[in-house]
């Protein structure tokens, strides 16, 4: 019995690590080229100012951290973000 209550919790941590593993692997990622500092935490502004700079694919990472979504969903996001922005700059 105790065995089966210790590889349920087993499991479930390991599938909570699994599931937050695209948010710790794109703040890895931001810190390590200088973009986010440790103790800062990124805004919409901040995807704006990359869309704006034509960076998708950071925009992308920081969407990621910031609403901890898949990568598919913010990738989808980030296109509408980015149509909608360029759409309001050109009038």
């Amino acid at each position: 019995m105790t065995s089966t209550i210790i590889t349920f919790m087993i499991v479930g941590i390991s599938l909570m690590a699994f599931s937050y593993a695209p948010w710790f692997y794109s703040l890895y990622k931001l810190r390590r080229r200088g973009i986010i500092k440790k103790k800062a935490k990124p805004t919409m502004f901040d995807v704006k100012k990359f869309l704006l700079e034509g960076d998708k694919e950071t925009a992308t990472d920081l969407y990621i951290l910031i609403f901890k979504g898949t990568r598919k969903d913010a990738q989808k996001n980030i296109e509408e973000l980015s149509k909608h922005i360029h759409q309001k700059n050109k009038i």
